[in-house]
Formats: structure tokens, sequence, C-alpha cells
């Protein structure tokens, strides 16, 4: 499917739910002067096509610390990528990982201790990981802003105050790290940060309002990090914006 051009609309729904992911479409209406069968109606437009996609994932303490941090090209076998892929993933130390195109087939973030621990890392576990060939690791040096705090800029400052007094507030004495049936919510919510509360119980077990309090609980948790992002087309591939 094609990805259409986006117009000032798309633009700000999109900006809309970088700030608040799990906003309902009636919550927005009045924000962006549109009605909720609209905004609905375009979101599912832009997700289907690919032009826009959601992401929810859990950020290590490590990272929460600004602790080193490198992102490491890996050229492997393309025969093998999958369960390239699913070895890399499996690090601790390992943040994400991002198929890519050009002269690498994969890249991943990598965060520990120190700068040692990390090129510990490279070497004895992603540089030996299936179907591995060459590694490159560059080290990060300042984080200036993470990912997932980058804004499109579409809304105009009332727009933005609005939507975020919608957010629920970090709870103070929120536990450090995600329980196991937060974690359920996590991994339910990981490719899709706008999944139906229905779906999500379908998937987690318990009832609705356990559901809700889950995901209430990660839209104020530090460990629970929560991008919309925008395609581009870049050498017949897509690129990450944010």
């Amino acid at each position: 499917m094609d990805i259409p051009e986006l117009d000032a609309l798309d633009y700000r729904i999109v900006n809309a739910l970088q700030l608040h992911p799990r906003a309902s479409w009636a919550e927005l209406s009045g924000v962006l002067s549109s009605d909720a069968s609209t905004l609905s109606r375009r979101w599912s437009r832009l997700t289907d096509s690919g032009a826009v996609w959601s992401s929810c994932f859990y950020m290590p303490l490590e990272r929460r610390k600004r602790q080193p941090l490198a992102f490491v090209e890996v050229l492997c076998h393309p025969a093998g990528l999958g369960e390239t892929v699913d070895a890399l993933a499996a690090v601790p130390e390992v943040f994400s990982v991002h198929g890519t195109s050009g002269d690498r087939q994969v890249y991943v973030t990598v965060g520990a201790a120190s700068l040692a621990e990390i090129d510990q890392c490279v070497r004895s576990r992603i540089a030996t990981a299936p179907g591995v060939t060459t590694t490159r690791a560059h080290y990060v040096r300042r984080v200036f802003q993470e990912g997932g705090q980058w804004r499109l800029g579409a809304l105009t400052d009332a727009q933005t105050a609005a939507i975020a007094a919608r957010r629920p507030q970090p709870t103070p004495d929120l536990a450090a790290e995600p329980s196991p049936e937060e974690w359920k919510v996590l991994e339910a919510l990981a490719d899709d940060v706008r999944r139906p509360l229905a779906h999500i119980r379908e998937r987690t077990g318990g009832s609705l309002a356990a559901a809700s309090r889950r995901v209430t609980t990660l839209l104020g948790a530090d460990w629970a990090h929560w991008r919309d992002r925008k395609s581009t087309r870049l050498n017949s591939s897509h690129t990450d914006i944010s």
C-alpha cells in the first residue's frame, strides 16, 4: 500500500498522540476542532498504510540513569537474519534492535555501567551472535533528547497544554520496575499504543477495570516510554524521523 501524503490535520493528530498516546478521540475532538469519527478514521488510514506507527516499551534503569550508550552497526548473513535478531534482542545490555537498509542489516542500542562493559558486550555477546560477521560501535557522548521526547510541533501552545493536562500524572509511590501484570500490558501495547482495552484484556487476562488501571500506571511510569512515529520515503525505505 502506498504511503499517503499527510495534511495539517494528520500532523496534529500525530502530535496530539505524542503528548497523550491513549487519549480518546472524544477528548481530542474539541482540541483539534474535528469530530471523533473523523479523527478515528484518519488515524486508521495512517496506521493501516504504514505512514505512522506507535510503540510502548520498557526503559531499563541503566538508561534512565543516562549511563554510557552506544549504537552498534551489525553486518550479518541475510539468510539467518531472524535468528540473529532474536539472539541480539536477548542480550541484557541491548535496549533496541532495528532493521535497516544499506551497508548493514541491523543496528542495536547498547547501554551499560561503563564504556568498558559496553566494549565487553560488543565483543563477547553481539559479535558472537549467530550470523554476525562484522560490528562497528559508535559511542554516545551526550544525549540531548530521547526519541520519545521529540515532538512534531504541529499544535499551538494552547492545544499542547490542553492535551498534556488530560494525561495521567506520574504516581509518586510507583514501583521502580513493572510488575509481572504490567509487563503483560507493556507487551500488549508494544506495537500499538492505542490497542483497545478489550484486546488488552484478552492478552493479559483479568477484568477490563484491571487492564484500564495498568494502562494508566504505564502512562505515569518512568520505565514505560511511548512513541508515535512518522515514516518518510528515503531510497525506497522507511526512516524513523523521531
